[in-house]
């Protein structure tokens, strides 16, 4: 899991970027962080629960998206149309 700070000042906010099966899903939190600080090389930021549930929710179903696409190429380019 790669965190980087796209804070200003007044409001801290963060990036989730997680990298699975070449799908890039990012988040980006408005929650306000205890811990206000930048990050120095590769250092977590503190992050929020609803951040690591709605992360782990979309891994989830891109995981199903190219599990059907492995399967069935065909079924899942009919399902889209």
């Amino acid at each position: 899991m790669n965190w980087a700070d796209t804070g200003g000042k007044t409001k801290v906010q963060h990036v989730v970027v997680e990298w699975n099966y070449g799908i890039r899903v990012r988040i980006l939190c408005k929650h306000h962080v205890i811990q206000i600080h930048r990050v120095k090389g590769n250092r977590q930021l503190p992050h929020c629960k609803q951040c690591i549930t709605a992360l782990k929710k979309l891994i989830q179903e891109s995981k199903k998206t190219v599990q059907l696409e492995i399967s069935h190429p065909p079924l899942l380019h009919s399902l889209l149309k």
